[in-house]
């Protein structure tokens, strides 16, 4: 079974460390599934409602995470992989790392419909919603860790009005401090101008939508868009619902009657129309620009007839060069077969290797904690990674949400 540590669950602060290992059953399980590269996936339960999701792998047997709350979470994790052995780690993280809010992640790990209380007093992660995307999980390897956390270890909030300007060109808010200070670095160098030019141009488009609006006979539109570039949207100059029929001035009255067809001569488009075709039978053109059509109408015509023979012979001859492609293919495809054979039992015991070295060394005793700190993994484990998110941990308060 899959076994999580951590340091003083019970006063932790809002990042922390957390480490991992597993059991012999763990091991043979895996190395008989021919897994290739495996995964942690960890999911943050509060309240019944998750919050957050890492996706790591799970030979780096130590990660850091970064809680945006005060209470109690729960820290849920099983051990995952790639369906197909070729597809790379980042496909899972792009599938099931992606959010669709800064509250809520695209896709759904527990079942949605499912009552929290009821969730609650089962005490267990059941995450079989991950068995799809070409994602497998082992069901075997599921396990859960709980810790508090307090609000003297969150960063102080800054101004509103900075957040807002700090903030504005991302999708989300600031996670931590760092990550707030990093984006100071553009809000005010480089974001005014930029944002100066982005009114300017904002401005002219809704005022040319909002005067085009009014030449097609649209009614009910606003321009208060155009004085209020960020608290308003573009297509609130001429609302959605006012896109039919009864709301234009041209096709039908302020008692919603339709108009006579003859009112629609009045149209800006009927006046271009008619417009077009009075300046080009002043000048002459118009008899001949229609001769010109049948003349190119006429050469197509010609050429469809003549081109018709000569393609169907090209595409017998294509037919019959195929088929002779397709019996020489076929044969050696049949001469290759056990060369294939033996390249994929080759690479079937390579990935069985890999993950009995990823494993063993990720195996420990069921009654032993270990300690949870980068000094205390092997050497080799010891990686630049984790010795920056220790430090990040101690310089990079998170903000709480």
């Amino acid at each position: 079974m899959l076994r999580l540590f951590t340091e003083n669950p019970e006063t932790s602060q809002a990042v922390f460390p957390i480490r991992w290992c597993v059991d012999k059953d763990d091991l043979v399980r895996l190395e008989k599934t021919e897994v290739k590269n495996p995964q942690l996936f960890i999911s943050v339960e509060r309240n019944g409602r998750e919050t957050d999701r890492m996706i790591v792998p799970l030979s780096r047997m130590m990660d850091y995470i970064e809680l945006h709350s005060t209470g109690k979470h729960t820290i849920h994790a099983c051990i995952i992989w790639n369906r197909s052995n070729e597809s790379p780690a980042s496909k899972l993280k792009r599938v099931w790392l992606t959010r669709s809010s800064v509250d809520s992640f695209r896709r759904f790990v527990y079942e949605s419909n499912w009552d929290v209380e009821e969730r609650q007093a089962a005490d267990k992660f059941s995450p079989y919603l991950l068995d799809r995307f070409e994602t497998d999980y082992d069901p075997q390897s599921v396990t859960s860790l709980d810790v508090v956390v307090g609000n003297e270890f969150f960063a102080k909030e800054p101004p509103a009005w900075e957040k807002r300007w700090v903030n504005l060109w991302f999708e989300w808010p600031a996670r931590n401090q760092c990550e707030f200070k990093k984006r100071r670095f553009l809000a005010y160098p480089i974001q005014p101008p930029v944002v100066a030019l982005f009114i300017i141009w904002l401005v002219l488009v809704r005022t040319a939508f909002a005067i085009i609006s009014g030449l097609l006979g649209r009614r009910y539109i606003k321009i208060s868009p155009i004085w209020h570039p960020f608290r308003d949207e573009t297509r609130e100059v001429g609302p959605y619902p006012y896109w039919g029929k009864r709301f234009n001035f041209f096709l039908t009255g302020n008692d919603g009657e339709d108009r006579s067809v003859w009112f629609l001569f009045l149209h800006p488009i009927s006046v271009a129309i008619w417009g077009a075709l009075l300046y080009l039978m002043i000048r002459a053109e118009f008899l001949k620009s229609l001769a010109w059509i049948a003349v190119v109408l006429a050469i197509g015509f010609l050429v469809t007839k003549v081109a018709s023979p000569v393609f169907g012979r090209l595409n017998n001859w294509f037919k019959k060069v195929a088929g002779k492609l397709d019996k020489e293919f076929s044969s050696w495809l049949e001469r290759n077969a056990t060369k294939r054979e033996v390249r994929e039992l080759v690479a079937v015991q390579a990935v069985r290797t890999e993950t009995r070295r990823v494993l063993e060394a990720l195996v420990c005793d069921a009654e032993v904690p270990l300690p949870v700190s980068v000094r205390a993994l092997p050497i080799q484990k010891q990686t630049v990674y984790l010795k920056f998110k220790e430090v990040k941990a101690r310089v990079c308060r998170p903000f709480s949400r």
